[in-house]
């Protein structure tokens, strides 16, 4: 039940006690392991990304899904749908890849977005909430009722996550994001 857990804390308790001691600069750590180690270096960097400069993960045991994009046509000239998105993802040998779903780009490429997102089933990784153009879900054009029960359908139960400009400013966009999220995500 605590794989990867506590130990985390212990070796950030540790390297704090290394600086106070004046063992170790701070502006000069990282961390580096193998196997384990590997993952442990590296989850370390994400909870205390201040007190490392990098880390080191060999042959790490990390079990972290890669996320791939699809972006829109005035971004790229490549993987621009969902489709095309699923169709690369059938090509690789890892199966540890999954979609990041941005509702913007969607919004350009797609022709249905609820569509897209049933098509996509169980590949989805995660989800950027945002509006038709780029500014917080709920002041654009997008159906989020239809993005939400999308979601419901194929059972999606990782992150979604704001992308959205701070629009009309930071602290109104962080309401409204938070706002629109529970409209459609809180039962």
């Amino acid at each position: 039940g605590q794989w990867g857990g506590v130990i985390q804390h212990d070796i950030a308790d540790a390297t704090r006690w290394a600086i106070a001691q004046r063992i170790a600069d701070p502006r000069r750590i990282a961390l580096y392991g193998e196997s384990f180690g590997a993952y442990a270096a590296v989850m370390n960097t994400l909870l205390e990304p201040n007190l490392y400069r990098c880390a080191i993960g060999v042959s790490g045991v990390y079990n972290v899904p890669l996320l791939f994009e699809s972006l829109n046509r005035y971004e790229t000239n490549m993987v621009v749908t969902v489709a095309a998105g699923l169709g690369l993802l059938d090509r690789l040998s890892s199966k540890n890849v999954r979609l990041l779903t941005d509702l913007f780009h969607m919004n350009i490429e797609e022709v249905n977005i609820a569509d897209a997102i049933r098509q996509s089933g169980p590949r989805i990784g995660h989800v950027h909430f945002v509006d038709s153009n780029r500014r917080p879900a709920g002041n654009g054009h997008i159906d989020l009722k239809l993005v939400s029960n999308a979601l419901d359908e194929i059972q999606y139960q990782g992150y979604v996550s704001a992308e959205a400009m701070p629009w009309p400013d930071s602290e109104s966009a962080a309401k409204t994001t938070i706002e629109s999220f529970n409209r459609y995500f809180r039962n």
